[in-house]
């Protein structure tokens, strides 16, 4: 039998334990949530490098301009009220390469050849 002192601190134990297990569940799905969204970064960016043209850089480079044509996708998408057409992983596909090739005719123009 459990003394009647000790029943509301087993509770609060019981809790807290959830609590912990939810919280590193959260996390998991937040660190495979970002998986996905550099992995579809990665495409829309060696998407739009193939669009535009250019055989510089690797990967990280596909990735990072991915992700600035996210930005510049999601922020003409709005500007122009315009509908999500095809969201993945947190990016949509078509936005996103739309503002990733903007981002690196820009950048092409910017850098000297």
């Amino acid at each position: 039998m459990i003394p009647r002192e000790t029943l509301p601190v087993a509770a609060m134990n019981r809790k807290a334990s959830e609590a912990l297990e939810l919280s590193e569940a959260i996390r998991g799905l937040m660190l495979w949530g970002l998986v996905a969204l550099l992995l579809v970064a990665m495409v829309v960016g060696a998407l739009s490098r193939a669009l535009v043209g250019g055989t510089w850089g690797g990967c990280l480079v596909s990735m990072v301009a991915g992700l600035i044509g996210a930005v510049v996708g999601g922020y003409l998408s709005r500007a122009l009220n315009a509908p999500s057409l095809l969201p993945l992983g947190g990016i949509d596909i078509v936005w996103g390469t739309i503002g990733a090739v903007l981002f690196l005719l820009v950048l092409r123009m910017l850098t000297p050849k």
